[in-house]
């Protein structure tokens, strides 16, 4: 993807993170996907927090105690959404940066500057939380004061209504006033978007070449950053441009580097209206590139920055590759298997009496089969598991926590049917697969999308020309990938 010049000169605080035009399509899918997830998170977790606050400041103990003892695992059941909603909050950011192809540098941490939204639409991962916390809360206080109408007079009843709906009254229009600012900032972010369209369709294209590099002693994603001097041929003669610019080591820019620039002819000042993009393909780059890999944190801090991207590098040997896609295959498939014989058992066994097993066994048996599929789909070398945005490792987490709801419920209703001398092997059975389901949840979660590589690439393709591809703002660069080497360009290209 090619950037404009305001989003990268010197002194403008925002760095260009190029993608092609597909990977930001998918990337803003995935965004406004991300939002819709945030949102059924955190309003769950406002509306439990509205319900206990509420029916605690009526009488104590209220809330939970009369509903012992079903209580226990729809309440378990939420520690699962809050991993969700903090996991989605956090993946909106990204997602949002490689939809529209630059960001800012964040604090300085001990990996380096990370990439975050610019200014104008910073904010949104609080305004979508918020929002729907604030939201969420009346429903939970509105059930709690249903719940205490026969029991409590009408005027603590009243007191108590309003004094918890202060809370989410100040969190809701907090949050309103970071999506009202986000609104605006994509309406001005649309539009210099159709501006840098419409130079790329009908400006100047030239060649501009690198006559200056300097390494500016920073790290954005784990990438260098560099100041670099481009020379072109404008309207009146040469022109030369200076701009930010972070890339990996394996592609640290030298002098005499091309970049493809556009400019609007009616307006060749306008930093909006010069557009560059960095060939990759035919051209050489810095071999000593040892300093600037981010530098070791120390303590415990993370190891040297990577010369190149993950999928550039193949992460484990041949063999040690292998038996990790076979053991995810077996371990997931076995646990689905296990999980819906263990719910069907339990219908079968209790009915409705125990009915809150029920969703726990329901929810994880389904996590669990959608990662049976996505594994036996990546030993069989489907292609679409190159184009999943979603991360099974985070449907793994999330049923690792489910059973902690899981063997609660079971191990109550082992000290129930014990002290009713009627002890059941099955329910055993049932803590021992809840236990299983724990350990193999954190076993899945081992970097997942790392293996989608073996599927993307059926034969070798050079990483020059894929990464070009990446950042190319030609729509057909990853086409063409795809068409001469059956090289698929998925979400592990972008990690």
């Amino acid at each position: 993807m090619s950037f404009t010049l305001a989003q990268a000169r010197v002194g403008a605080k925002t760095f260009p993170l190029p993608w092609a035009p597909r990977i930001r399509a998918r990337h803003h899918a995935v965004f406004r996907r991300g939002v819709v997830v945030s949102a059924l998170m955190w309003f769950p977790l406002g509306a439990g927090m509205g319900w206990v606050l509420t029916g605690s400041a009526l009488a104590p103990g209220f809330a939970l105690w009369p509903v012992m003892p079903w209580w226990f695992a729809p309440v378990m059941m939420l520690t699962p959404c809050v991993l969700a909603a903090f996991s989605s909050a956090e993946h909106l950011n990204p997602a949002l940066i490689k939809s529209i192809g630059y960001a800012r540098a964040g604090m300085n941490t001990v990996s380096g500057r990370h990439a975050k939204p610019p200014t104008p639409l910073a904010g949104i991962t609080y305004g979508v939380a918020g929002l729907a916390f604030a939201t969420g809360w009346p429903v939970g206080a509105g059930i709690a004061l249903w719940q205490a109408a026969d029991r409590i007079d009408a005027v603590p009843l009243a007191l108590t209504g309003v004094a918890t709906l202060l809370m989410p009254g100040l969190i809701g229009w907090t949050a309103f006033t970071r999506v009202r600012r986000f609104t605006a900032g994509m309406r001005d972010e649309r539009r210099r978007q159709a501006i840098a369209a419409h130079v790329a369709a009908h400006g100047v294209r030239v060649a501009g070449e690198v006559t200056g590099v300097r390494f500016t002693r920073q790290w954005l994603n784990q990438q260098p950053v560099f100041a670099l001097t481009v020379e072109y041929p404008g309207p009146d003669g040469t022109r030369d441009v200076k701009f930010h610019y972070p890339d990996y080591p394996r592609w640290a820019p030298v002098v005499g580097n091309r970049f493809d620039v556009w400019y609007d002819p009616a307006a060749p000042d306008d930093p909006e209206r010069i557009l560059l993009e960095r060939r990759i393909v035919g051209q050489r780059f810095q071999t000593d590139v040892e300093h600037l890999r981010r530098p070791k944190a120390g303590g415990d801090g993370p190891d040297l920055g990577p010369v190149a991207p993950d999928w550039a590098d193949d992460p484990k040997p041949p063999r040690s590759r292998t038996f990790l896609l076979y053991r995810g295959l077996i371990v997931s498939t076995v646990m689905a298997t296990l999980l819906v014989i263990t719910l069907i058992r339990w219908i079968a066994e209790f009915g409705p009496g125990y009915w809150w097993e029920i969703p726990v066994l329901a929810v994880i048996a389904a996590l669990y089969t959608v990662n049976a599929v996505w594994w036996i789909a990546l030993n069989g070398r489907a292609q679409w598991v190159t184009t999943v945005t979603w991360s099974t490792e985070t449907l793994a987490w999330i049923g690792f926590m489910l059973t902690f709801a899981g063997m609660g419920v079971a191990g109550y209703r082992i000290v129930e049917a014990f002290m009713d001398f009627e002890l059941d092997g099955f329910l055993f059975l049932c803590l021992g697969v809840m236990v299983a389901a724990g350990w193999s949840g954190v076993m899945l979660a081992d970097g997942e999308l790392r293996f989608t590589q073996i599927v993307a690439e059926t034969r070798p393709t050079p990483h020059d020309e894929i990464h070009e591809a990446l950042r190319s703002g030609d729509p057909d660069a990853v086409a063409r990938l795809e068409r001469d080497y059956g090289f698929r360009i998925g979400a592990q290209h972008t990690k």
